[in-house]
């Protein structure tokens, strides 16, 4: 009974310091490489202050920034994130929100003072700039 209790002890204790070690490794701050990519649009204004800080608090990261309006496959590209805007394309991937993008059109007076009116029903007939998620664009009124 001594011997078998022995042997259990010793078990326990390997397993307890298994799981200490793990532990361990979950506490220490993240290192290595990461890599990102987001749309053109985000780089100064959102994504380069963000990977800014992250690197200030984890002076261990080495960021990779793949700045692109093409969506990239994560694997295919080795990327750790990818911001994207706009209908996420059938995957296996998990997307999450973090947040919601609205787009404002608008014009310069010179275009303006030289251009049909602008309308709902002239809009197809205008020389617009459109961002690649803004191809499914729905129209609607503001409050200004």
């Amino acid at each position: 009974a001594g011997q078998k209790l022995a042997k259990r002890s010793e078990q326990l204790v390997d397993l307890l310091s298994v799981t200490l070690d793990e532990l361990k490794s979950l506490e220490q701050a993240p290192h290595g490489r990461v890599s990102i990519t987001a749309p053109h649009a985000f780089e100064r204004s959102i994504v380069t202050p963000l990977v800014a800080e992250l690197c200030y608090e984890y002076p261990n990261l080495t960021p990779e920034l793949v700045f692109t309006d093409e969506r990239l496959d994560l694997l295919a590209h080795k990327l750790d994130i990818a911001v994207s805007v706009g209908p996420q394309k059938d995957s296996n991937y998990n997307a999450i929100a973090i947040g919601k993008l609205d787009s404002i059109l608008v014009a310069a007076p010179r275009y303006l003072a030289r251009a049909k009116p602008v309308s709902s029903l002239t809009l197809a007939e205008h020389h617009l700039v459109i961002l690649p998620w803004q191809h499914r664009a729905v129209l609607t009124a503001g409050l200004g």
